[in-house]
């Protein structure tokens, strides 16, 4: 098949097809993940206990163990979308300008 498509310069046609299929996945990736990352922001709540690092206030057991409550699944989720949508953009860049 590789010989047939070389031989009839079909190289780039589908080099060409295959940008034509993941181009319009990652722009539909890249809106799935922007809605999903304004959800996931706008569900946390703001928390002046949050900002205890900055008045200097003490560990208590709640912050020891912020990871197991729903705001640190937010705060897990939020990083993973974050650095999702960062990497889609990327390659999407990438194939826009390399190919």
């Amino acid at each position: 098949m590789t010989a047939l498509l070389l031989a009839m310069g079909g190289e780039i046609d589908s080099i060409s097809g295959a940008r034509a299929i993941i181009e319009p996945i990652l722009l539909i990736l890249i809106v799935l993940l922007a809605i999903a990352m304004v959800i996931i922001v706008l569900k946390q709540k703001g928390d002046p206990e949050s900002l205890g690092a900055i008045t200097g206030s003490t560990e208590t057991f709640h912050s020891k163990n912020k990871s197991k409550s729903r705001e640190g699944i937010f705060k897990k989720a939020t990083i993973w979308v974050a650095a999702s949508l960062v990497v889609v953009s990327i390659v999407y860049f990438l194939l826009q300008t390399i190919i």
